[in-house]
């Protein structure tokens, strides 16, 4: 089974992603939880608002920045810009500021997220040594997709159980420690 796997650049390819997905959905579910928290079920709507409308209106220019741009470059760029809004978000949430800038961290979060999956998925071609390899790893980028919304799921939802201390708090520390942990090396 092993051998079937993607390697070289694409397995590392493929990590990446895995690391920008669960974090992203982390962070999601962090300020969600912070929102309801502060402001009930209504914060999480402007939350949720606040994410997919700057998002929306940004994709066109981020879509062609990644046509024109270094497609790597590109992905270094959004994920450290998207893991500097977290780790500032994750510094308000456990500070308990105001929610109104952890909504601002939010939306400037949506608008790096755009970048990685398409950047990312353009990639795939170009590292693969061939066309079963490209064929494998697209179907991997799928299932790393669902495992990563699962897998940032369960474990806000564990760390809601397992420590006695504010949901948001939590959720917000497993944020910041997906968003620290270096991608793991090329095997």
């Amino acid at each position: 089974m092993a051998s079937k796997l993607p390697h070289g650049p694409l397995r590392t390819l493929l990590a990446a992603w895995l690391l920008v997905s669960a974090g992203g959905w982390a962070f999601v579910i962090a300020v969600a939880v912070y929102a309801f928290h502060a402001s009930g079920a209504g914060a999480v709507g402007v939350v949720t608002a606040a994410r997919l409308l700057p998002a929306t209106l940004a994709a066109p220019l981020i879509g062609g920045l990644i046509d024109r741009g270094d497609r790597a470059r590109v992905v270094a760029i959004a994920c450290a810009a998207q893991a500097g809004c977290l780790a500032a978000a994750a510094v308000l949430v456990l500070g308990s500021t105001a929610l109104a800038l952890v909504v601002v961290l939010a939306a400037l979060s949506s608008i790096a997220a755009i970048a990685p999956r398409p950047a990312l998925q353009a990639l795939m071609p170009a590292l693969a040594s061939s066309p079963d390899e490209l064929t494998r790893a697209t179907a991997m980028w799928g299932a790393i997709a669902a495992a990563a919304v699962g897998v940032a799921t369960l474990e806000a939802g564990w760390q809601v159980r397992q420590w006695r201390l504010p949901a948001e708090q939590r959720t917000a520390r497993w944020a910041w420690k997906t968003a620290v942990t270096p991608a793991p090396a090329d095997a």
